[in-house]
């Protein structure tokens, strides 16, 4: 149960099959009869079937409906389309689109390439994955032949919702985010098990603090955690004896020394620490890199981290957000679109809340459907607020996995950041786990390292899985 739902938290992407040349492709697609749509209105543009059923049109027309302006580079055989800060380029029997936003660009395959009969003439491109990629969504109308093509901003409108009330936290959250803050916290995390034959007998316990700095992109921190591995070891080998090395890897568990350093804008996280460089066999120092954007597939983490901070509005960042999913699922239907709107205002819409005292609460709890598997969620936002001055936020969700275990997360920070989280899994007959932690923030005109120093041994943790690099 428990893999499964790790496994699909870390799918947020798929393959697309790249098969015939421009040329088979050019040779292959035939005239159609049917009908795109701008909202309830009839484009009037050359459209072609081509391979996959993909439905191509002429660029210029295409581009120009989408209130796009369009260029041709004849060197490169690339067509590209600017709107706003947002551009996309198809070139000439090429399987993918490069798309461009905020000056950040990416290049996502599709299985269906531009193509131009003739030197002379125009040059068709596919209808969806251009639409999409300057934040329109596709409804095929399979009973009238038609395509219809709709803005994501329109479709937020239409629906009518408002978030003035995560306007407020949003607003308030900009003016903490563009301050450097020194951060310093406490954790802890128990760990028991049930009385099982071959069950570890002693509980793992975990205590640590943090402390660092933190701004808009990066963050710096230092982890110290005591463990009780040694103990936990033992109860676990019983009557086994342990060797030299085992007894060294534990030594280190029992006291980690951690060091962190994050960039948002390039993605990276570097890590250090004693144990690891034994670990792997290095000399003390190294550090160990990881790019954050091998765990999210086509998701842009400098996108992520920044699309708060950049939105003027909830609205604005639910624009993005929707625009980023067509992105990732090239094959997002209207209707997923439509869906992941309706989520997003039962959540966090002003008709989510209801007033109490100086808070407002939302409630909700999801329709997961068959897929889940006996999965329930339910979840309640708690915005505080002193007047009409944004003074906190409180998240609480509840998990049960159909008898099979259930998990609760609680989350409060105040308008300076400092808050606390608690978190209680079980699963029953198996074990239990509670984990606490509390932080606070303080105002710092010491900004935090985007990278390790210069002169530092730095190896990619790819790299080093692939050659075996771990030396126990």
């Amino acid at each position: 149960m428990f893999g499964k739902i790790k496994k699909s938290a870390f799918i947020v992407a798929f393959i697309l099959i790249i098969s015939l040349s421009v040329s088979v492709f050019a040779a292959a697609a035939g005239n159609s009869k049917v009908i795109v749509k701008f909202g309830d209105s009839a484009l009037d543009m050359s459209v072609r079937v081509g391979d996959e059923n993909r439905l191509y049109a002429d660029s210029s027309v295409l581009f120009g409906a989408l209130d796009a302006t369009a260029s041709y580079d004849s060197q490169a055989k690339t067509v590209t389309a600017v709107s706003g800060d947002t551009s996309v380029a198809f070139s000439l029997g090429d399987y993918s689109m490069t798309v461009t936003s905020a000056g950040a660009a990416r290049t996502i395959d599709i299985d269906a390439a531009a193509f131009q009969d003739n030197a002379a003439g125009p040059i068709y491109i596919p209808v969806r994955y251009a639409a999409q990629a300057l934040g329109f969504v596709v409804d095929w109308d399979g009973a009238n032949s038609a395509v219809t093509l709709q803005s994501i901003d329109g479709l937020i409108a239409q629906s009518g919702a408002t978030y003035t009330l995560i306007d407020r936290y949003l607003e308030s959250q900009k003016g903490f985010s563009a301050k450097k803050h020194a951060v310093s916290g406490d954790f802890s995390m128990n760990l028991s098990f049930a009385d099982l034959e071959d069950a570890p007998t002693v509980p793992m316990t975990i205590n640590g603090t943090l402390s660092g700095l933190v701004n808009q992109s990066d963050a710096e921190m230092n982890i110290q955690m005591k463990t009780n591995a040694s103990a936990f070891a033992a109860g676990l080998a019983g009557d086994e004896e342990m060797d030299d090395q085992d007894l060294m890897i534990l030594s280190l568990l029992d006291d980690i020394d951690l060091n962190l350093i994050m960039n948002s804008k390039t993605g990276m996280l570097y890590i250090q620490s004693p144990l690891l460089t034994t670990l792997v066999g290095q000399q003390t120092g190294t550090w160990l890199s990881m790019d954050f954007s091998d765990l999210t597939s086509d998701v842009s983490l400098a996108g992520l981290t920044s699309r708060l901070q950049d939105s003027t509005s909830f609205k604005d960042y639910l624009s993005a957000t929707l625009k980023e999913l067509c992105l990732l699922d090239t094959g997002a239907s209207a209707q997923t679109i439509r869906d992941t709107l309706a989520l997003y205002s039962a959540m966090f819409g002003d008709t989510a809340f209801v007033k109490s005292g100086n808070d407002y609460v939302s409630t909700f709890t999801p329709d997961l459907g068959s897929d889940a598997e006996g999965l329930k969620m339910n979840m309640k936002t708690t915005l505080k607020f002193n007047g009409t001055a944004y003074a906190g936020m409180a998240i609480d969700v509840d998990f049960d996995f159909d008898g099979q275990g259930s998990m609760t997360m609680g989350s409060t920070a105040d308008a300076s950041g400092n808050g606390s989280v608690k978190l209680t899994m079980e699963i029953p007959s198996a074990l239990t786990m509670d984990l606490t932690a509390s932080f606070k923030y303080t105002d710092t005109a010491q900004a935090p390292a985007s990278q390790p120093p210069a002169g530092s041994t730095i190896i990619p943790i790819d790299e080093m899985m692939s050659s075996n690099a771990l030396s126990y």
